[in-house]
């Protein structure tokens, strides 16, 4: 049996997608180019067995679409906190205008509290007069 064939390497996703920081063989892959173009692949590439080969302007391709991708979700999570921050502003406004509401309804109340007073005052005494009459 081939010792190529013998060997199995599972797939790994950080070789597959964006640049590539680990070989399937587990080696570092470097930077070369042919024909003016450059691409990733692996030292161990004459071994015969699988090794990476990625074109760089592809790995640099995902890697762009991966920060954009990053940018609109921070982008959406900003907008959320500042949607979050003007509710909370109007919230605040609405405690602060419900706070001057109740302390108006009692101040209201004392008032109350004391008019009820003197009307009960006032019936009192003209009882008391009354029965001293009688």
């Amino acid at each position: 049996m081939d010792e190529a064939e013998s060997r199995q390497y599972p797939p790994q996703p950080e070789v597959e997608h964006g640049f590539p920081k680990e070989c399937y063989c587990g080696a570092k892959p470097f930077l070369t180019n042919c024909y003016n173009r450059r691409f990733f692949t692996c030292p161990n590439v004459d071994d015969g067995e699988m090794h990476i080969h990625k074109w760089w302007d592809v790995a640099v391709m995902e890697e762009l679409r991966d920060s954009d991708r990053r940018y609109e979700v921070m982008a959406e999570k900003v907008d959320y906190l500042t949607l979050f921050n003007d509710e909370s502003n109007a919230t605040e406004q609405k405690l602060v205008r419900l706070e001057n509401v109740v302390n108006e309804i009692c101040k209201e109340n004392k008032l109350r509290k004391f008019t009820d007073l003197l009307v009960v005052g006032v019936i009192i005494i003209f009882t008391c007069i009354l029965f001293m009459l009688v």
